[in-house]
């Protein structure tokens, strides 16, 4: 495997893993995080427990769509993308901007419209990788592949 097919791998490998991480948090949450509780500006035991569902039932519905995009990614990665199926590059490509696009949105708009800081970053680093990691499995040669191989 080229070098900088290597860094694709880890690049999204990075990447789904971040998703997991998030996914996972999310999926299993008991209370709101910090930052959600800093948007609503009321502490988790004074709301209603009505408000408590909805709001755990929102942040696990983004916590289940950031877990399957993170097992999609694994399994695109791990069969296709590893095969040189080309149609997976593009696959990993729009699930992962789609993900973190709209993650990265959906935490801005908290941040700004609230006294929140959310970590907006993080889906934002996403999309760097999302990106960096369709560009580096291009398929031939390039300019990148002489600055990595290593001369003899």
């Amino acid at each position: 495997m080229k070098a900088r097919v290597k860094l694709a791998v880890a690049s999204y490998v990075i990447a789904i893993l971040i998703r997991l991480g998030f996914g996972l948090r999310y999926l299993t949450a008991r209370a709101l995080t910090s930052y959600h509780i800093a948007a609503i500006g009321t502490a988790w035991s004074d709301l209603p427990r009505a408000y408590q569902i909805l709001f755990l039932a929102m942040i696990r519905g983004g916590g289940s769509g950031m877990l399957a995009v993170a097992v999609a990614g694994a399994f695109l990665l791990a069969y296709p993308f590893r095969k040189g199926e080309n149609w997976s590059r593009w696959a990993l490509l729009l699930t992962g901007l789609t993900i973190d696009v709209s993650m990265t949105y959906v935490a801005l708009a908290v941040q700004m419209g609230t006294p929140a800081s959310t970590p907006w970053g993080v889906p934002a680093f996403g999309i760097l990788l999302d990106v960096l990691g369709f560009a580096l499995s291009w398929p031939g040669r390039s300019s990148l592949d002489d600055l990595l191989t290593v001369t003899r």
